[in-house]
Order: C-alpha cells, then sequence, then structure tokens
C-alpha cells in the first residue's frame, strides 16, 4: 500500500485542505445559471403543497428533496426562498459526499480513498449536478452515506436507505444487497428483515400512492409506454461509462469508457475476493442500477453521478492490485512531480472561463493517467514526495473543475431563452394578452404576471393546423413562442415519437419554421448566448376578415 506517513502533511489533513478547496469552489457554482433547472419547479410546486399542508398534484417523483426544499425554505426570507434552499441543500450533498466517499473507499482501497474522492468530486457529471437544483446528488450522497455506515455495520444504515429510496428510486437498490449481506454474510437474519421492511416501507407506500392516483405502477408509464423507448437498451447501457469517460474529448471517450468498464469489471472481481460483503453490496448496486436505466432509459447524463463513486472505487481498486510498486527512483518521483506539478499549473493558468473554450481534456486526461501511475508506484516510508503528488491532484482539480469544459456552460444557459421571453412578455404584452409556450411555469416565475397569461402547448386539446387554430381562438391566444430547444428537436431526424414532441403536441408549431402559418406573424427573436426564442403573434383579426 502507499507509506504510512507521508512525510509533510498528515493524509487527514492534506483531506481536509482538498474539501475546504472544493467547498469554496462549489458555493462560487452552486447557482451559476439564468435558470434553474425544469424539474426543479416541479420539487417547488411540491414543496408548497407541503408547506400548505395539501397533497402536490402528481406523486411521479419521490418527497424526499420537495420535502427537505419544504423546511429549509420555511426559515429563508425572499421571493426565492425555494431556489435557494434547492442551493443549500445541493452545496451540503456535494460536501457531504466528498467526505462520505473518502472514508468509503478508504475502507475499501486504502489511503488511495483520496484518489477516489478527487475524481468524483471534479468529474464534469458531478459538477454539473451541484450546479442543478435537482434530487440526483442528494441522493448521490445519501447512498454513498449509507453504504459507509453499512460496512462498518451500523444499523442506521437501513434508516439513511430509507431517506435515499425516498429521494429518488436507485436509492432502493441498495436494499436487496444490504439483506443478503446481513442474513447470509453476518448472520443476523432479524436485522436483515426488520432494516429492509424499514428502508422499503416509504418508497413502496409513495409506489402505491402514485399507482392509486395514476392507475399504473410505473410512475414514469406517462414517458415511456407509449414510445418503447426501452427497446433502446443497449445505447442506455453505454451511456454509463460514455459519461464516466466524459473528462475526455470525444475522440478518446469511447476508448475510455471501454477501459473504464474493464477496470470497473476487474475491480468488482478483485474486491469479491478480498472483501465479499463489500462486493455484494457494490455488484447488487450496480447491476441494478443498469437495469433500473434499461426499464426506464433517458440519454441524460445527470444520473450518472448515482454510480460515479462506484465506479472509481472499482476502478482504483484494479489499479492497485495491477500497477507495478518499483517503476521510479525517489529523485526521478522528484521531478516527475515537479513537471507534472507544473504542467497542472499551466492548465490552471490556461483555463480561461470562456463559453465553450475549456481545457484541453485530452492533456488533462494525460496527467489523470500519469498521475494515476505515478501515485501508485514506488513510494515508501522513506519518500516525501507524495504530499507534493496530492498537492498537484487539488491544483489539477481547480483548474480542470473551473471550466468542467462545456458541461457548466451548457447548464448555465439552459433554458435562458425562457427567461429574455418572459421579460419581453412583461414588458410588451398588453392587459390582456396571452402567450403560448411548451413550459409556461419557468416563464412565469420570472414575472410577477398572473400564472393565466402563460398557456401551456401540452393544454392545447388540438392535432391538427385547423383544430390547432380553432383552440388558439378559444384560450384568448396572443403571442405564441418557439423556443430554440423544441425547435432543435423538430428539425433533427435521429427524434422518432419523442415524447416530448408528439405527448407536448409541439408538432403543431413545425409551420412557423419556415413562416408559412397564415395565422400567425412573426414579430421578434430574443437571443441568449446559443438560445433563442422567436415570437409570433396570432392574428386574430384577420381570420374573422377572411371568414
Amino acid at each position: 500500500m502507499l507509506a504510512k506517513k507521508p512525510g509533510i502533511i498528515s493524509l487527514n489533513s492534506l483531506f481536509f485542505l482538498f474539501v475546504l478547496l472544493m467547498a469554496m469552489y462549489a458555493g462560487q457554482k452552486v447557482g451559476d445559471y439564468y435558470v434553474p433547472d425544469s424539474d426543479f419547479f416541479d420539487f417547488r410546486h411540491k414543496a408548497q403543497a407541503f408547506q400548505d399542508l395539501t397533497w402536490p398534484e402528481n406523486t411521479k417523483r419521490l418527497p424526499m428533496y420537495a420535502s427537505s426544499i419544504a423546511l429549509i425554505s420555511a426559515i429563508i426570507p425572499g421571493a426565492e426562498d425555494e431556489l435557494l434552499a434547492a442551493q443549500m441543500i445541493n452545496l451540503i450533498a456535494f460536501v457531504g459526499s466528498i467526505i462520505a466517499l473518502f472514508f468509503l473507499a478508504r475502507k475499501i482501497v486504502g489511503k488511495a480513498g483520496f484518489f477516489v474522492a478527487w475524481c468524483y468530486a471534479i468529474h464534469p457529471v458531478t459538477l454539473k449536478m451541484l450546479v442543478k437544483p435537482k434530487a440526483d446528488l442528494l441522493t448521490s450522497f445519501l447512498i454513498i452515506l449509507a453504504v459507509l455506515l453499512f460496512v462498518h455495520r451500523r444499523k442506521e444504515s437501513y434508516l439513511v436507505v430509507f431517506f435515499a429510496a425516498l429521494c429518488r428510486y436507485e436509492g432502493a437498490l441498495l436494499i436487496p444487497g444490504f439483506f443478503l449481506v446481513d442474513w447470509l454474510w453476518r448472520k443476523r437474519p432479524l436485522r436483515a428483515a426488520l432494516g429492509s421492511v424499514t428502508a422499503s416501507i416509504g418508497v413502496g407506500g409513495w409506489l402505491l400512492l402514485n399507482a392509486l392516483q395514476s392507475g399504473s405502477v410505473n410512475p414514469y408509464s406517462f414517458y415511456y409506454e407509449e414510445n418503447h423507448m426501452s427497446t433502446k437498451w443497449l445505447q442506455y447501457l453505454e451511456v454509463t461509462f460514455l459519461n464516466a469517460a466524459s473528462f475526455a474529448t470525444d475522440h478518446w471517450q469511447v476508448i475510455l469508457a471501454i477501459l473504464l468498464a474493464l477496470a470497473t469489471l476487474t475491480g468488482g472481481l478483485l474486491l469479491l475476493r478480498r472483501d465479499q460483503e463489500a462486493a455484494v453490496v457494490l455488484w447488487i448496486y450496480l447491476l441494478g442500477y443498469v437495469a433500473l436505466h434499461i426499464l426506464w432509459p433517458a440519454d441524460l447524463n445527470d444520473y450518472t453521478v448515482m454510480v460515479l463513486w462506484l465506479i472509481f472505487i472499482l476502478v482504483i481498486q484494479t489499479l492497485i492490485a495491477w500497477i507495478p510498486r518499483a517503476w521510479f527512483t525517489q529523485w526521478q518521483n522528484t521531478w516527475l512531480t515537479v513537471f507534472l506539478g507544473g504542467v497542472a499549473l499551466a492548465v490552471l493558468l490556461w483555463a480561461v472561463d470562456e463559453p465553450g473554450a475549456g481545457v484541453a481534456m485530452n492533456l488533462v486526461s494525460a496527467i489523470f493517467a500519469a498521475g494515476a501511475l505515478l501515485l501508485f508506484s514506488g513510494w515508501n516510508g522513506r519518500t516525501s514526495v507524495l504530499p507534493l503528488m496530492f498537492a498537484m491532484f487539488a491544483i489539477i482539480s481547480l483548474g480542470y473543475g473551473g471550466q468542467a469544459r462545456t458541461e457548466l456552460y451548457l447548464v448555465r444557459y439552459a433554458k435562458a431563452e425562457y427567461r429574455v421571453l418572459a421579460e419581453w412578455f412583461e414588458k410588451n404584452a398588453g392587459p390582456n394578452d396571452r402567450l403560448l409556450v411548451n413550459k409556461p411555469v419557468i416563464a412565469h416565475y420570472f414575472t410577477d404576471m398572473e400564472k393565466s397569461r402563460f398557456v401551456a402547448m401540452s393544454s392545447i386539446p388540438a392535432k391538427t393546423k385547423e383544430q390547432f387554430i380553432d383552440a388558439c381562438i378559444d384560450s384568448n391566444i396572443t403571442y405564441v413562442a418557439w423556443v430554440s430547444t423544441d425547435k432543435r428537436r423538430s428539425t433533427d431526424p435521429n427524434i422518432v415519437q419523442d415524447y416530448r414532441y408528439t405527448v407536448q403536441n409541439l408538432y403543431l408549431l413545425d409551420p412557423l419554421l419556415e413562416n408559412q402559418h397564415p395565422a400567425f406573424e412573426y414579430v421578434t427573436e430574443l437571443n441568449i448566448a446559443r438560445r433563442q426564442a422567436t415570437v409570433y403573434r396570432f392574428v386574430h383579426n384577420d381570420l374573422k376578415e377572411e371568414e
């Protein structure tokens, strides 16, 4: 293993410094967007319902994240209290997951657990989910914490799983692993049974309530049953490791994804020989995660944050077992560390925070690979280079994490056109004007106007152009907005029967692409970064004259 005493600074002190730096960075990035993720508005609606002691309109999403927002926002003053509460939850979950993962990984792979926590903390998907006010990062934190408590044989692990399973369904995937290990390996059948029932009762009860309300056991049947997207299972199976390899440029990403998959498989098999209890829990969770996302497929890389921690533990397990320990002398280690540290510092200084600029990820990946080789080769009790190596990783983490390539740029401007659209409408609309838009809840959030002034495309009872015009007249629609996100979906030949396009009636706006709809006239195009919102006016008077 690594040296027992690094020399200049203890491992725990170094880790504390790393967490402090990442917490400072996270505090700057946690609210870095023009528009919150669209899922936030559903969580916000549920949080308001919980505060009013009323039942939410739908039970598709589990209640833990929304109820946490409700509790914290109750003590936060201001109009955006729910959003600030979500940001606080994400910040706590980000720092908490790094700390919990460090101690979990150290229990499984020794002092290399620092490297596992480092990989997880600076990964583009982790940083993306830090920024997004969604339940994924909190779920990841609770899952890691539950596994940490379980490997230390703490019965509180089942209680943490109870909350994790009420946050996202992935949390429930720990229950069968905990049950089997407690029953078969630890010979505690009573704890296994009682703990599993305790952990399951919350998510099971919520699924029952959802089935009674929606008429379907599958809470996401609205998305997938009609379009049979689960037939693309192989594509979504690949997504997990492609997302895990997203710190590489596109032409290296596939190769790196294959290497990560092989290293994960190898690490899982090696861990079965060393620590069967931990291996069973991790294997069941990993297989369950893959199965869950085959049944409920989605190509978003957001969900990968809930499995990244496991992948990196098993990858580091493989590195520890396979990489020789004596490739370099202490003198060579010193010069290599100085060289790599200089390269890392150059990357940090070169990483200008410009839209789309990013860091050359192939260079960072090269540092990543070289650092892994250097970290696990040749150190012994007489070597004092190890602290410098860890310090280099901290420098890289700021340079690399400060960019996270285009991920944070995309999050920053995701659906930003809705905000500029809402601000334009509030400034230019008459007292009786109404705007037809795909996601009215987002647009309304940035105005002081009544909710009734914004109408959802999905609420228009129309299947043809003629029915669409009649429905606009009946709903007193004045303006129609075609936002860039939906426009790309309409023109993308690879998207067939996408639920967002078919269920939400966006195909009715197709003629607006070429200004071929006589009932609408072009008003303006609003731009922010690479996003646009094109506004059309519904010509009521012209239609009446034609009649």
